[in-house]
């Protein structure tokens, strides 16, 4: 369903934008829409441009020019009792799923490691975190990273990495798990209270996180950016109806956050520009990327890429 077919779903100010420019030759003026089996257990999303997105949610679906095409040669590869769910590559020869899985423009072979989040600086250099903790990949081997011992535990694991170069990478996690990966050490970035981090972005001069107060405190969803040492609440207006952020990404001068409700299952996105926050639509929320400017979401069964 597209953003006109969903305008009962946006905000009244935003269907008034939306409805305006809606007309009969285009019923997504702003997205395009693509149907994607999507399944549960996690979803992973990234694309070397709005023409190459690749989807990890069960199977593997790559979005080539505007066509669907499933990556059933991947299936064969998958361990036994896992499920794609994490995707991230360097350009269209160099793609992995969950780490271990790598496609070279052309097929795709098994590999070694397995996780739940990864990112890459260039091909020589994977981070991937999963239970046990980081692994490194420089281009021929997954190196485990003993970086990690006296932090992790069964509760306290790392959701999510993302970086910006070799020498700048956040990783978080459950229990206020925030540190900065310079290659070789980690530092604690000491958040301020306790919280459950899902998602983080980084570039060269901040971190942004996002996730939800630890108990016993009532769950409230939050969005922090850690910049020059110190960290930052960007106050964002949780409306109270159980909406657990998971997600965040810088999109030009945008940051975009999206989650939604685990037991109902409605979400929305929210975007936060010139320091103020408005919802920019309603739906459940499975992913978010950026490239080239424009807004790749996932959305129940349906990818969104944004129109230029």
């Amino acid at each position: 369903m597209g953003l006109c077919r969903a305008a009962n779903r946006l905000t009244p100010v935003a269907v008034i934008l939306l409805l305006a420019g809606c007309d009969t030759r285009s019923p997504d003026p702003f997205w395009d829409v693509y149907d994607v089996p999507i399944a549960g257990g996690g979803l992973g999303l990234w694309a070397d441009s709005p023409n190459e997105v690749w989807v990890a949610s069960g199977g593997v679906f790559r979005i080539h020019d505007g066509v669907v095409i499933p990556q059933t040669d991947v299936d064969s590869l998958v361990p036994v009792g896992e499920r794609p769910n994490a995707i991230w590559g360097t350009g269209p020869k160099d793609v992995r799923v969950n780490g271990a899985i790598h496609f070279n423009g052309t097929t795709w072979q098994a590999g070694t490691e397995w996780g739940h989040s990864l990112w890459a600086a260039d091909p020589n250099h994977y981070l991937l975190v999963n239970a046990r903790g980081i692994y490194h990949f420089d281009g021929a081997y997954w190196t485990y990273q003993d970086l990690s011992k006296g932090i992790l535990s069964q509760a306290r694991t790392f959701s999510r990495v993302h970086g910006v170069s070799r020498t700048r990478a956040v990783l978080v996690g459950r229990e206020s798990l925030a540190f900065e990966l310079n290659g070789y050490q980690l530092t604690d970035l000491r958040p301020p209270s306790c919280m459950n981090y899902r998602d983080a972005w980084v570039d060269a001069a901040s971190a942004y996180v996002v996730g939800q107060t630890c108990p016993p405190s009532t769950s409230t969803s939050r969005v922090l950016r850690y910049h020059q040492g110190s960290w930052e609440d960007l106050a964002f207006p949780d409306p109270s109806d159980g909406l657990q952020l998971n997600f965040v990404t810088m999109c030009d001068e945008r940051l975009v956050v999206g989650g939604q409700d685990p037991y109902t299952g409605r979400g929305s996105v929210w975007v936060r520009q010139a320091g103020r926050w408005d919802m920019l639509y309603e739906a459940p929320v499975g992913a978010l990327f950026c490239v080239s400017n424009r807004l790749i979401t996932s959305n129940g069964g349906e990818i969104w890429i944004e129109r230029e």
